[in-house]
């Protein structure tokens, strides 16, 4: 729903980061309806494999699930849950 510009209620999509702006706290992330700019407060919780991490340690091609609120045409991230890519080599040896 939007009262003046703002979602009330969050909404989720799932993706994979395409590109990371560590200066501005922006991920771009494809989605399945196409690629979507996302802005990381500095108070999102951020989650990688389960455990808290810094920004910075996040990569592309990692994906991500990302709960949001719309505002003003700015989607701005809540958290962030994201699960990096296994290498080859290790889903080869399991």
């Amino acid at each position: 729903m939007l009262v003046s510009g703002v979602s009330t209620s969050p909404q989720v999509v799932e993706g994979t980061i395409q590109r990371i702006d560590l200066i501005g706290r922006t991920i771009a992330v494809l989605l399945p309806h196409g690629l979507r700019i996302f802005d990381v407060p500095a108070q999102c919780d951020i989650r990688l494999n389960g455990e808290r991490v810094k920004f910075r340690l996040l990569q592309s091609g990692d994906r991500v699930q990302i709960p949001f609120f719309r505002k003003r045409g700015i989607l701005a991230a809540l958290t962030l849950e994201v699960t990096t890519r296994r290498p080859a080599m290790e889903d080869a040896g399991s």
